[in-house]
């Protein structure tokens, strides 16, 4: 467990960069 949990993190902070670049482009597009 202790192995795959560095990647797990890496892969949730990816996961949540990309939610937050979606959410900037939505807002984008209101503007």
């Amino acid at each position: 467990m202790n192995v795959l949990q560095p990647t797990l993190t890496t892969t949730n902070k990816k996961t949540i960069f990309s939610i937050v670049d979606d959410e900037r482009e939505e807002k984008k597009k209101l503007i």
